[in-house]
């Protein structure tokens, strides 16, 4: 009888014990993986409501102190990119480039000096390259020089469009610029507003 007794106590024991250590292993309630590796989104929201401009290249030299390419802002200004190159030299002309007007991508600009600047044909009065009432150029009379005061109109193109009015007795017609070489339909839209013909 207490051998019977004995072995049940046992039994108990044994089971008792089983038990505590089963209680001891459940596990925890974990995170998943999928909470775990959640990004923020707080950094890309900002970003979206930056609403950053794109950037644009443009190339400046002749008389400014940091000549070359630099990286500006859509809608920037000329007179800012000049500030970015270090500002004129003191041989520079200021009225030779349109301080005012807006940059565009991948064009070039060149600062003349004094000296450049008289020896150019019609320097020998004072530019205004706005040349009518209404304020703008007169694509048929305006120098090079005051055609690259036009929206994206360098020292290039502005060649080219004397070239042309020389070779075809000048324009008839505003729309007429887009039959110059480098002067496209995408030019033409950035400068129909700031041309005219006489």
């Amino acid at each position: 009888m207490k051998k019977w007794m004995y072995t049940l106590l046992l039994a108990a024991m044994v089971c008792g014990g089983l038990f505590a250590g089963c209680r001891k292993e459940v596990p925890l309630e974990l995170p998943s993986q999928e909470e775990i590796e959640e990004v923020p989104e707080e950094e890309t929201a900002q970003a979206e409501e930056a609403g950053e401009l794109p950037p644009i290249w443009v190339d400046i030299c002749g008389e400014v102190r940091r000549p070359g390419v630099y990286e500006m802002t859509d809608g920037d200004r000329l007179y800012q990119i000049v500030e970015k190159a270090g500002g004129m030299t003191e041989e520079a002309q200021p009225v030779s480039v349109n301080l005012a007007r807006q940059l565009v991508d991948g064009e070039q600009i060149y600062v003349y000096s004094r000296k450049e600047y008289e020896a150019l044909p019609e320097a020998e009065t004072p530019v205004n390259p706005l040349e009518n009432a209404a304020g703008k150029i007169n694509i048929n009379t305006a120098s090079a020089e005051e055609l690259t005061a036009l929206s994206g109109i360098g020292p290039a193109k502005a060649a080219a469009i004397v070239a042309y009015r020389e070779e075809n007795g000048g324009f008839s017609e505003i729309e007429q610029i887009r039959e110059v070489d480098g002067v496209g339909d995408g030019t033409y839209q950035k400068i129909k507003d700031e041309i005219a013909v006489s």
